[in-house]
């Protein structure tokens, strides 16, 4: 399971470091949806068998969630403000942080604030990609943000991260779903992708709306519950060795060579029901395995701090004249070093602390 959420990352990376590489794997807004669903079976998982039961588990289970998020995201954060002032002081280019001395005095206080807001929060970042600014300098409903004036997404600093506010969205309801039957569950789940359906038909099949609009995406993270539905089911089963390993080489065989697939949207519903298919059977044989589970820790942080060492390897490859035909790589090397790093002095102390309040 751990391997599979690291190759996910992975894809990501990949995705966003140079999409022409000659190795392509899964395409990056695919692996998010496939993360959506493991989502939704880890959120199922923990709520059953630790947070449940105990007193005040609503609390305890949002504030361990967010110490989970918060930490290394703003670890990551301020590295990345560190960078552009220094990068601005030395050379007048200020990166991620220029579009807010370009504009800031073309906005209204209130919107810059938001903009600020969810940079920190990371609640809210999804949102920016239905916005633009009006001529008053305030925030307005568009249809189509990347044929906006302002391309209001280009004023967060860790751009991928707003998948993150999805997350912490279901978050707050995954309790009251992972309480429901199996039956209103599926039901509900089939509503959403009728849902996602009849969109598509109406011709509103574009970025963002089925791809970052929550409603839509919440199907995938239901899914995930109903996968815990079913692992619940396969406990008392023994599951044959060489099966679990066929279903473990088949979805990582797939998610390696999907880049090399045409695609279309057949091969995309094959590989995330694959996911949802699997996901009990690869956790039932990982579960035991502390390698496993510490490979996968480390999705998180290579996820949300890859945007940053791309901007660092590029800037240092420029510097240096350096021919950037192994940048990716580099990217995918450093990347898991700092991640290592992040995981090690924060990660984990981290960790600590949110298992010591499940027991207190």
């Amino acid at each position: 399971m751990g391997i599979l959420r690291f190759l996910l990352a992975l894809s990501v990376i990949v995705g966003h470091s140079d999409s022409g590489w000659a190795f392509q794997f899964l395409p990056g807004d695919i692996a998010v949806e496939a993360f959506f669903i493991i989502s939704g079976f880890y959120m199922a998982l923990v709520l059953n068998e630790k947070y449940f039961k105990v007193r005040n588990y609503y609390k305890i289970f949002i504030t361990n969630r967010l110490l989970r998020l918060y930490p290394m995201y703003w670890a990551v954060l301020l590295i990345i403000l560190a960078i552009c002032l220094v990068n601005g002081r030395l050379n007048g280019q200020y990166g991620n942080l220029q579009v807010y001395l370009d504009y800031w005095h073309k906005l209204k206080p209130g919107s810059l604030a938001y903009l600020i807001t969810t940079n920190i929060t990371i609640v809210g970042q999804d949102t920016l990609f239905f916005l633009t600014n009006n001529h008053n300098g305030g925030l307005q409903y568009t249809a189509n943000t990347f044929s906006s004036p302002l391309v209001l997404y280009r004023f967060l600093f860790d751009f991928p991260v707003w998948t993150v506010s999805l997350e912490i969205m279901f978050y707050v309801i995954s309790p009251f779903f992972v309480r429901m039957g199996i039956k209103t569950l599926t039901l509900i789940a089939l509503l959403l992708l009728l849902a996602r359906v009849i969109v598509k038909l109406n011709g509103v099949h574009y970025d963002p709306f089925i791809y970052r609009f929550f409603p839509l995406q919440l199907v995938f993270f239901l899914s995930g519950i109903i996968t815990y539905q079913f692992y619940n089911k396969l406990k008392a089963i023994e599951i044959p060795k060489a099966v679990s390993y066929g279903c473990m080489v088949y979805i990582l065989i797939f998610t390696a060579i999907s880049g090399r697939i045409v695609d279309s949207e057949v091969k995309d519903f094959i590989y995330l029901f694959s996911i949802a298919c699997v996901v009990p059977v690869l956790f039932k044989l990982s579960r035991s395995s502390k390698s496993d589970r510490w490979i996968g820790e480390l999705s998180y942080p290579m996820y949300i701090s890859h945007i940053l060492i791309i901007l660092i390897v590029r800037g240092a490859l420029q510097h240096f004249h350096i021919d950037g035909k192994y940048s990716v790589i580099i990217v995918i090397f450093v990347t898991l070093c700092f991640s290592i790093i992040l995981l090690m002095l924060i990660g984990k102390r981290v960790e600590h602390y949110r298992a010591k309040r499940i027991i207190r």
